[in-house]
């Protein structure tokens, strides 16, 4: 899978805003572990996915004593992705056919960020944590149409359901950030979605170089 972006940006001090472009494409491995009664099997496939996203965001800054910083933000994006249908096998005399995805949705987040600036020796470190609401709109399904093939005589009926991004989510994320050295910054952090019948969690590492 390959990945660019592009991005600009305006920062004064209290307002900030940016435009943020991104592309992607590549073959995707999946794997899946099939369990129908007391059968459990794992099915592997590959298939090709690409898309983009337009992204735009504004936020303002509120300076708090002792340095403390809280940021509301609000972030539209507009995203399309396109998966083509694949054929996952090897779960025993299953196989689990999915058909193609094409997908064009919106998303809305509404955010609120506290960050504390801390002075560790000659670095300076930044704890953050923030919290918001992620409303989603347009084309919310995020797998295609599925079917079991295959399946062993016996197992009786079943029905595969498709996972669907919910309409509203809660998310949360702390972390923190160190200037290393001049122009390059480390940060490592936290983000999760919540909601219905969904909980997704992320860790990342990531450094940024300016110059």
């Amino acid at each position: 899978m390959t990945h660019a972006a592009g991005y600009v940006r305006y920062d004064d001090g209290q307002w900030v805003a940016d435009v943020t472009a991104a592309v992607y494409g590549g073959d995707v491995d999946t794997r899946r572990t099939v369990s129908v009664g007391a059968f459990a099997g794992l099915a592997l496939a590959n298939t090709h996915a690409e898309g983009q996203a337009l992204s735009a965001s504004v936020a303002r800054r509120f300076q708090l004593e002792g340095d403390g910083v809280v940021a509301l933000g609000l972030m539209g994006t507009a995203s399309t992705a396109s998966v083509d249908g694949f054929t996952e096998v090897g779960a025993g005399a299953l196989s689990l056919q999915a058909s193609g995805l094409e997908r064009d949705w919106q998303s809305l987040n509404l955010s609120a960020r506290f960050t504390q600036p801390y002075k560790v020796g000659s670095r300076l470190v930044r704890v953050y944590a923030g919290m918001g609401g992620l409303l989603t709109t347009g084309d919310r399904e995020a797998t295609g149409d599925m079917r079991f093939t295959g399946a062993p005589t016996g197992s009786g009926a079943f029905l595969v359901e498709g996972a669907e991004t919910p309409p509203l989510a809660g998310v949360a994320d702390f972390g923190l950030e160190v200037d290393a050295t001049s122009g390059v910054t480390l940060s490592a952090g936290y983000r999760g979605v919540f909601s219905d019948r969904l909980t997704d969690n992320q860790i990342g590492v990531k450094m940024n170089v300016r110059w």
